[in-house]
């Protein structure tokens, strides 16, 4: 896959996500959406649901942390600090 197809890729995975707030949780939307999206790509919906779900678990892991998914979700651009 060529990165511009990767770039294009990832968008419609973000609009997926936007419209996927109007479902509760967005439980299945996000991870019906990749399925789609990988199959418009020529790739197995496997592989679609591979992605959904691997991200599905960075995002919850990242908040049993206390984390947010992104920096750009907090507006910053730096890690916050660590405290001891």
């Amino acid at each position: 896959m060529s990165l511009g197809r990767a770039f294009l890729l990832e968008g419609l995975t973000k609009i997926i996500d936007a419209i996927g707030v109007f479902n509760l949780g967005n439980f299945g939307t996000y991870e019906a959406g990749n399925m789609l999206i990988a199959k418009i790509f020529g790739l197995m919906g496997t592989t679609g649901l591979t992605l959904a779900l691997c991200r599905r678990v960075r995002a919850v892991a990242l908040k049993r942390t206390g984390r947010n998914e992104s920096p750009i979700a907090t507006g910053s651009d730096t890690a916050p600090a660590l405290t001891t």
